[in-house]
């Protein structure tokens, strides 16, 4: 069997972000932007680089936050590699900007947030993950299968809960 935590968790409890002035919740629930916009990046969809450089230009757009995952067969090690590379652009933006008196470093210190299909696509290079449980679903281990075994997981990196709703189109 496949090991679900393949990728050696390094972060503590607390690492968040690279922005010193507040940590990745009081980011999240700020009341100091109007409105924010997430760009979710899929891992599946491209390499590492090229999501990173789709983050940045995300970022660049207004975005104030960047979603990881959606595909539910990806594995950790691409997640994570995804993760890392879109945390890297923003580090080496952030010290580019440090060193323009006319840039805004700030607008690079936006968390990169676990968006996962389940379990496996789990990453330590995350400032926080939003974890799903899939309530239109037949199957057992979309109800709470996943959340299981991410469980032990998750002590490792913020968690925010998360709701979405799905509803059909009626009428016309």
């Amino acid at each position: 069997m496949r090991n679900a935590y393949a990728v050696a968790i390094k972060r503590t409890v607390g690492d968040d972000m690279r922005r010193a002035d507040a940590t990745t919740l009081e980011y999240v629930t700020s009341n100091s932007q109007n409105t924010r916009h997430i760009t979710l990046i899929d891992p599946a969809k491209q390499d590492p680089n090229t999501a990173a450089n789709r983050a940045m230009v995300a970022v660049e757009c207004g975005s104030s936050m960047i979603f990881v995952g959606g595909s539910t067969d990806t594995p950790d090690e691409v997640v994570h590699a995804t993760c890392q590379a879109i945390q890297e652009a923003f580090e080496l933006r952030t010290f580019a900007a440090s060193q323009d008196p006319e840039s805004d470093e700030s607008q690079w210190q936006i968390p990169v947030v676990l968006f996962p299909g389940g379990a496996h696509a789990l990453s330590p290079a995350a400032d926080a993950i939003t974890f799903m449980m899939l309530m239109n679903s037949n199957i057992r281990r979309f109800l709470v299968g996943e959340q299981i075994r991410g469980a032990p997981y998750l002590e490792k990196l913020r968690h925010y809960p998360q709701g979405i709703l799905y509803a059909p189109q009626v009428g016309e």
